[in-house]
C-alpha cells in the first residue's frame, strides 16, 4: 500500500511512531483488527519475538491469507510523547512499518477524525496501557485468525510451512495426482405414501 492509496481511504490515517528510538511509519487502520509490525522492522531493530502456540491466519483485502507464528510482546511504542505497551504480530508488510488496528484504538480510547486525517488521544499525560488490560490474553493461547485490511503480500506462504500440513502429510500430498475419476452417482428421492 502506498501513501497515495492511504490518502484515498477514509478509514486509514498515516503517522509516525517510535520504537527503540527509531522513527517508524505507522498506519492507524479502523478496519484492521489488531496490531502488526513488519518483519523487516523486527530484524532491523533487533526486537525479541516469541512463537505463538498456534499459527495465525491473517486475511488481506485481496482475499489472500498470510500465515504467521511470531509476536513481539510488551513492546514499548511511543506516539506524541505517550508510551504504550503493545503486542505486535510480525508480518511481511511492504511500505509500512506498524499497523495499529481497532483493538489498540478502542482499548486506548483513541479517536480517528478521518475527514481531517487527525488522530486524537485522551487528555491524560504519559498514558501507559498494557496489553494485559485489553483482549490480548488469547494471543498466546487460542489465536486462530485476524483480519488485516491494509497490507500487501511480499512473499508467498509455502504449504509445507503450515504446522497442520506437517502433521498430516498423507492428507496434503506434495503433488495432486489429478482429478478424481468420473463416477456415476445414483440420486433419487423416495417418497413415503401419504405424506
Amino acid at each position: 500500500m502506498t501513501g497515495a492509496e492511504v490518502a484515498e481511504n477514509h478509514y486509514r490515517i498515516q503517522g509516525i511512531c517510535f520504537i527503540k528510538g527509531k522513527n517508524l511509519n505507522v498506519l492507524y487502520d479502523s478496519h484492521a483488527t489488531h496490531l502488526f509490525i513488519s518483519n523487516y522492522c523486527v530484524q532491523h531493530l533487533n526486537m525479541s519475538t516469541c512463537f505463538l502456540k498456534a499459527s495465525l491466519v491473517v486475511s488481506t483485502p485481496t482475499n489472500d491469507f498470510v500465515i504467521t507464528d511470531r509476536v513481539c510482546l510488551d513492546c514499548p511504542l511511543f506516539i506524541e510523547n505517550r508510551e504504550f505497551l503493545v503486542n505486535l504480530i510480525c508480518l511481511s508488510l511492504s511500505q509500512l512499518d506498524v499497523i495499529l488496528g481497532m483493538d489498540w484504538l478502542s482499548s486506548n480510547q483513541v479517536l480517528l477524525n478521518c475527514v481531517e486525517k487527525l488522530v486524537i488521544f485522551p487528555n491524560s499525560e504519559n498514558l501507559l496501557k498494557s496489553p494485559t488490560n485489553s483482549k490480548s490474553e488469547p494471543l498466546m493461547n487460542e489465536i486462530q485468525g485476524y483480519l488485516l485490511s491494509s497490507m500487501e503480500i511480499k512473499e508467498e506462504v509455502e504449504l509445507k510451512s503450515i504446522t497442520i500440513v506437517q502433521n498430516f502429510p498423507k492428507v496434503f500430498p506434495n503433488d495432486i495426482p489429478g482429478l478424481p475419476p468420473n463416477r456415476e452417482i445414483e440420486f433419487s428421492i423416495n417418497l413415503m405414501p401419504g405424506t
